[in-house]
């Protein structure tokens, strides 16, 4: 038997009795065993074409970058236009996102991509798939609000621990947006076992990963019945486990009708994501085509 479906991790996927996921987030105490940044380095100036901005999670402020639409950031949009917040790989917003995402911006999207807690040398303690989501939530209500942005029209799309953020805000009805997407953005609980025994990964976990209200907080597959937006996990076909992992959680939504749709594109986990955005920008425009008949 594979790792992923060892008896002990399988467990800590199963809610018994099952009890709703805001509910159990509502009275969720997170056990840390330490606080504080995961990254310090401050946000490099803004590339061109950005524009740096700031938004209101709970107590704190935090930065981000705007991008609108058309070839020149300065060029005034002449209509509200769909809104995107893109959440960023790894631990910390760099360049590397900001080129990821042009591509929306270049379909003619407002893009936000924003820094969230602990990160950045932002304020807060970094908790791993809990906390930073509500900074994300905050994220999307802060774009849905811009005046270039059409509120019917915002969707969140995240790369790597930023999908895994994505994936999760699709349990929250009062997420202003029609849709999410992950792009290799799917764990399970194996997941934060193997980073807590590895080297480079161990400071990521800061709660035991063999406790099973931490392990369910922070994953969409034990949780795919409460789905309240619908989610596309896309995969690269050269990554076995992100591929494996998005039709997991595919044949748990299956079992509850719950809307979530794994997605194959070319490349591996960190290639996949222009192949990615590309379907993601089709997906948002026969949204539009929808609404328009």
């Amino acid at each position: 038997m594979a790792d992923a479906d060892a008896p002990e991790f399988l467990a800590l996927e199963r809610i018994e009795p099952y009890t709703a996921y805001l509910e159990r987030r509502r009275t969720h105490r997170t056990k840390q065993r330490g606080v504080g940044p995961i990254q310090g380095a401050r946000l490099a100036p803004a590339p061109k074409g950005a524009e740096l901005v700031v938004y209101r999670s709970g107590a704190h402020e935090f930065p981000g970058w705007l991008l609108r639409p058309g070839e020149r950031s300065e060029e005034p949009a002449r209509e509200r236009r769909p809104g995107v917040v893109y959440l960023h790989n790894d631990f910390a917003l760099t360049t590397l996102s900001y080129r990821n995402a042009k591509p929306l911006r270049e379909a003619g999207f407002v893009v936000f991509l924003p820094t969230l807690r602990a990160e950045n040398g932002n304020p807060g303690d970094f908790e791993l798939l809990l906390g930073e989501v509500d900074d994300a939530k905050a994220a999307a209500r802060w774009l849905a609000d811009h005046p270039l942005v059409d509120d019917r029209r915002v969707y969140v799309i995240g790369h790597s621990i930023g999908g895994a953020i994505a994936a999760l805000l699709s349990l929250h009805p009062d997420l202003p947006a029609q849709r999410t997407a992950s792009v290799g953005g799917i764990y399970r609980a194996r997941t934060f076992a193997s980073w807590a025994r590895g080297t480079s990964t161990r400071r990521l976990i800061r709660f035991d990963p063999m406790d099973k209200s931490e392990v369910t907080m922070r994953l969409l597959g034990p949780n795919v019945r409460d789905m309240a937006h619908p989610h596309i996990a896309y995969a690269g076909r050269d990554d076995r486990r992100d591929r494996r992992y998005a039709r997991d959680v595919a044949r748990l939504a299956g079992r509850h009708d719950a809307p979530y749709t794994a997605v194959l594109v070319d490349g591996a986990h960190m290639s996949s994501i222009r192949p990615a955005i590309r379907h993601f920008i089709d997906i948002i425009e026969a949204d539009a085509s929808r609404s328009s008949h």
